[in-house]
């Protein structure tokens, strides 16, 4: 699978919001869906954060236990040598995130 490939299938599980979904949409499991988002997050030297489970919980399809060991917010960044422009596919992966990341904490 080719990182253009690899890309679209992360965009369609921020927008279902389920692995298994994604997995059943291209015929394969969702543990190589898995493997694949975790593969990009390696190519691209950053990891996805992993709030795909909030509409689990909000359903209450998942239950949170240990809420008193609850992290706080992480921040996130991007860092790039002063003297480098990151290559076109990084930005705009970047670009992607920032919009979704804004439109899902606006929507909170």
């Amino acid at each position: 699978m080719d990182r253009l490939d690899m890309i679209k299938m992360f965009v369609r599980v921020v927008e279902s919001g389920n692995f298994s979904a994604v997995a059943r949409e291209h015929g394969i499991g969702q543990p190589t869906v898995s493997k694949q988002i975790a593969a990009l997050e390696s190519h691209l030297g950053a990891q996805v954060p992993h709030w795909l489970c909030a509409r689990e919980l909000e359903a209450g399809a998942l239950r949170r236990i240990l809420r008193k060991y609850e992290p706080d917010p992480i921040p996130i960044s991007a860092v790039r040598p002063a003297n480098r422009r990151p290559a076109t596919k990084v930005t705009v992966f970047i670009d992607f995130l920032v919009e979704t990341l804004t439109t899902l904490r606006e929507t909170r």
